[in-house]
């Protein structure tokens, strides 16, 4: 049985090694531009940021996050999901606490932003509720040529 709670001091480390072995899969090699908040991970105190981890017997299997942005926007971000725990439905239950827990805290409307190729991660997002809204060919500088793919969700 999979719990979500908010990554504690307990959680932490193992969470950000789940979150690079996630982006080291998308980036090779994993630049340090990519990391952005990830070598702070161990301090869990990044409010009113809120990063979930999800585990299996005490075994961090995946995470996700919400921050707001402007006004009644939060932006869903760093989901990931270990290999080994994919295909069980763990993403759905996942953002569905993720969108409670943004909901919660006044959230109207989620955002996430991804890169259109990433196959695994736009279809999840379409399925879940999240149209594009549009798509974005400058947004990256990293060279990759890669396109942003902007998706959102009205809260009920």
């Amino acid at each position: 049985m999979i719990e979500f709670a908010p990554v504690s001091p307990r959680t932490a480390l193992a969470t950000r090694t789940l979150l690079l072995a996630g982006l080291r899969e998308r980036f090779d090699p994993l630049r340090e531009e990519y990391l952005g908040d990830v070598p702070g991970l161990p301090d869990t105190s990044a409010a009113p940021r809120l990063l979930l981890v999800g585990t299996v017997q005490g075994q961090p299997v995946c995470c996700g996050a919400v921050s707001p942005e402007e006004g009644q926007t939060w932006r869903l971000e760093r989901v990931s999901v270990h290999p080994d725990w994919r295909g069980r439905g763990l993403a759905q239950g996942l953002l569905a606490q993720l969108k409670a827990e943004a909901r919660a805290r006044g959230a109207r409307r989620l955002v996430l932003t991804t890169r259109a190729g990433w196959t695994s991660a736009t279809p999840l997002s379409r399925s879940k509720g999240f149209p594009p809204t549009h798509q974005d060919e400058h947004a990256y500088t990293d060279g990759s040529g890669s396109t942003a793919l902007h998706v959102q969700k009205v809260l009920q």
